[in-house]
């Protein structure tokens, strides 16, 4: 269990999985694909999703028609999240 968590599993997601299953005794064969798709529903709406720009391949950025004010903003870290302004 422990190198399943190492690989980013979730306790919940695990148990929902064995939920699904069932408490038959009978053989119930389910894919892996579905254990981490129930892990990504979990994770989701929690984890923020970052990009980065690697600094080796670029070699000059060249910024035009930059506005004389600086505009701020804020994005959501994920994009199903939506931000509410109050």
């Amino acid at each position: 269990m422990k190198g399943i968590l190492r690989k980013g599993m979730t306790v919940e997601a695990l148990t929902e999985f064995m939920l699904a299953q069932g408490p038959s005794k009978n053989t119930n064969l389910m894919e892996w694909d579905k254990l981490w798709a129930i892990n990504k529903q979990i994770i989701d709406p929690v984890c923020g999703r970052y990009t980065a720009i690697s600094t080796i391949k670029i070699s000059k950025v060249e910024v035009v028609n930059l506005p004389d004010e600086f505009v701020s903003f804020e994005t959501p870290l994920h994009p199903k999240v939506i931000l509410h302004n109050n």
